[in-house]
């Protein structure tokens, strides 16, 4: 009886955790405590020291993980950049599929996305900024890892703008042009409060953002023709084939 409840206890501080298919009991804290606090590390140094002047031991000795550990986690420095970006942008989407989810309509999911941005944004200013100083980085070195963030985390939200996109429901443009609009007066307004520009934190305007975004993407009855126009074409060449 002794062993069993040992046993128990002892199960009670595992998870079971899913990678690749494969399904393996790993300590509860051991690997997202790990990764969160040296990811946390990283952020702050990478934002207060620069990209350049943060070594793998500076974060090392501001976070207490040995050197091993962190290139077992992250492989290099790169790849420590690419889980503080990719992190910060995983927990954005999650904040915004909480309430994306209960949106019927474009417009409600317009203001949605950018009510829930301004409001994580303006909750994590430190995340917020990685994502704009960073990204960029991680792009033009063509980080397979963003890209594969970007394919499997956004697709499916991509894919439902261009479903209200096909169905008139927002002005017909393409999808680069109609995130630009969408995000674009956010994101540069959200810029300025970062670097101490402006003081009232982008929640405050949400209103504002919103409106001026389903200004430019509400559908007028010239849009909807065009966009009726665009499918019946698409549908031609689809039944030619």
């Amino acid at each position: 009886m002794r062993r069993a409840n040992s046993s128990l206890r002892s199960r009670k501080r595992f998870t079971s955790v899913n990678w690749h298919d494969v399904t393996f009991a790993v300590p509860k804290q051991a690997m997202s405590d790990t990764r969160s606090i040296a990811i946390a590390s990283a952020r702050k140094l990478f934002l207060s020291h620069g990209l350049e002047a943060t070594r793998i031991e500076d974060v090392r000795d501001d976070c207490g993980i040995s050197t091993g550990s962190l290139y077992h986690h992250f492989g290099s420095k790169q790849g420590l950049l690419e889980a503080v970006v990719i992190e910060a942008l995983a927990d954005h989407k999650r904040a915004l599929l909480e309430k994306l989810q209960l949106n019927a309509t474009a417009q409600s999911a317009v203001h949605t996305l950018i009510a829930s941005t301004a409001k994580w944004m303006s909750e994590n200013p430190d995340a917020a900024r990685s994502i704009f100083r960073f990204r960029g980085t991680l792009e033009s070195a063509d980080s397979a890892a963003l890209k594969a963030h970007n394919r499997n985390e956004l697709s499916p939200l991509l894919k439902q703008l261009q479903r209200w996109v096909d169905q008139g429901e927002l002005r017909a443009m393409p999808l680069t042009l109609l995130l630009s609009i969408l995000h674009g007066p956010l994101y540069e307004y959200t810029r300025a409060w970062l670097a101490g520009r402006v003081t009232l934190s982008p929640s405050t305007y949400i209103e504002e953002f919103v409106a001026a975004a389903w200004g430019a993407l509400e559908p007028t009855r010239a849009s909807n023709a065009s966009a009726r126009q665009h499918n019946a074409a698409n549908r031609k060449v689809d039944n030619r084939r």
